[in-house]
């Protein structure tokens, strides 16, 4: 991810736009979306053959060691429940799921 110039968060209206304008001018994007199917359908559609990549990794991040931060900083860790679901919409999207 480190070829990446310009991370952009959120892919509704103003972010896919905001994103392959940055793009269009030479700029490496990441993009994130906390509904992979939409950063999916992105990267498969408007950004398809541009210089773009999806961000998986914060979710990688939570799953594995996000807990134990959580739990340091006083918040709740994310529910098992809430990583089941989010396991299962990567499998039915075809992503790669975290390690449990």
């Amino acid at each position: 991810m480190a070829a990446q110039a310009f991370g952009v968060i959120g892919l509704e209206v103003m972010g896919r736009n905001i994103a392959l304008n940055i793009e269009r001018n030479g700029f490496p994007i990441a993009v994130f979306n906390r509904t992979f199917s939409k950063t999916q359908a992105f990267l498969e559609g408007p950004a398809k053959g541009k210089n773009a990549k999806g961000v998986t990794a914060f979710y990688d991040w939570a799953f594995n060691k996000g807990d134990a931060s959580a739990q340091a900083l006083g918040y709740v860790p994310l529910p098992a429940a809430v990583k089941d679901l989010v396991r299962k919409e990567w499998a039915a999207n075809g992503m790669a799921p975290a390690a449990k």
